[in-house]
């Protein structure tokens, strides 16, 4: 099979740059290389650097052009693509993709953001590639979750984004042979209202690299001395930032009233002046940690509120997989089965009532950790797995 795959950013699965999408196509594209000849056009946006293992999977690889943001936000008014879309929407991305579209029996479109482009190169064609759309997570519903917190300009920019990226959806999945997003719950309301199947394929769960991997195998060093609780995340993404609000403004005091000399310890990248103003006192702010899986078994508990973001929430896999002991409100587990690898609350309330609890329990505590690595090895799909199942889309 020829396969072209066509993504919305640079494969990516460095914790300093790379994100939940990139990380998909880092990790899916070499694996994906073992079945079939792949070329890979990517939006390159000057961010990141494609990795040398994806690099010699493929026959091609393309870089195409994305448009300045300023340049963008001006044209906002004027194009009927949500922004992120527009940047890449092309007249010189239109003909590269529709130039490697030709010789394809398959293309895989990975993100909203490329789906206008794929859909304008792929249309005309006489003879038409397969397409899989996988728009990862439904960003119309994202948008529109957004808006339901904000108000004035904010809520009505959030408003015509949703509208524009459903807009999108709908012409893509005219012309996709499949349609895809990650979570299970998301496939089956955006199958609803595209009124078509829409497949649920998994994300594989591990280290983002090898480096990574190395260094999480030395995993037990805490990150402070002292009853610890701590949180992961990019904190330039509204969820997580709602989350953190709600660790210091909310569960921090109450789990404090119970152990008074807890520490908060927030890290991620690319962290905002809303999470920074937070840190200081008992809230320490980490910024970008090289090896995640060090991280979840350095704090004591971790801990995931709030009930915004849609797909799956990749950290708290990741922190299951590295044995960590996690506290979760019931969105944050989305997708996950109460197997006892976890403790869900329904509230912040109840969040802090419960890692107050693991905290004086150290018992407990490790008996979960325990828990959690052996539900991760038996439950969580490997990067194998996701490829398996991409694999069985496109055929």
């Amino acid at each position: 099979m020829r396969l072209l795959v066509v993504a919305e950013d640079a494969p990516d699965r460095s914790a300093t740059t790379g994100n939940g999408s990139t990380m998909i196509t880092a990790h899916l594209v070499p694996l994906l290389a073992k079945d079939a000849e792949v070329d890979l056009a990517y939006f390159d946006d000057g961010r990141r650097v494609v990795p040398d293992a994806v690099r010699d999977a493929c026959r091609r690889v393309v870089a195409l052009p994305v448009r300045p943001s300023r340049q963008a936000l001006v044209a906002t008014p004027f194009t009927r693509l949500p922004r992120a879309t527009w940047r890449r929407a092309s007249g010189a991305a239109v003909a590269a993709v529709a130039g490697l579209a030709a010789e394809a029996d398959a293309v895989w479109v990975h993100g909203l953001h490329a789906f206008a482009v794929t859909c304008a190169a792929v249309e005309p064609l006489a003879t038409q590639p397969a397409v899989l759309a996988h728009e990862v997570d439904p960003w119309a519903d994202h948008w529109r979750q957004r808006a339901s917190s904000r108000t004035g300009a904010a809520r009505r920019y959030d408003l015509l984004q949703a509208a524009r990226a459903q807009a999108l959806e709908e012409r893509t999945s005219r012309l996709a042979r499949a349609y895809a997003v990650v979570a299970p719950a998301d496939a089956e309301r955006l199958g609803a209202r595209l009124g078509r199947t829409v497949l649920a394929l998994p994300n594989g769960v591990g280290d983002r690299d090898p480096a990574a991997a190395a260094a999480g195998a030395a995993a037990g060093q805490r990150v402070a001395p002292g009853p610890t609780v701590g949180f992961l995340g990019s904190l330039d993404y509204p969820p997580n930032v709602d989350a953190v609000e709600r660790l210091v403004g909310t569960i921090l005091p109450r789990v404090a009233s119970r152990v008074p000399d807890v520490g908060l310890h927030v890290a991620g990248r690319r962290a905002g002046p809303e999470v920074t103003a937070l840190a200081g006192g008992a809230v320490t702010l980490h910024g970008t940690v090289a090896a995640p899986a060090a991280f979840y078994t350095g704090v004591d508990v971790m801990a995931f509120p709030g009930d915004l973001g849609t797909g799956t929430k990749n950290t708290v896999n990741e922190a299951l997989l590295a044995g960590a002991a996690v506290v979760a409100s019931r969105h944050a587990a989305r997708g996950l089965a109460d197997e006892g690898q976890l403790v869900l609350a329904g509230s912040d309330d109840a969040v802090a009532d419960e890692v107050a609890a693991l905290l004086l329990d150290p018992v407990r505590r490790e008996e979960l950790r325990a828990r959690a690595r052996a539900w991760s090895a038996a439950r969580l799909p490997s990067w194998d797995d996701a490829a398996a199942a991409l694999l069985a889309a496109l055929a």
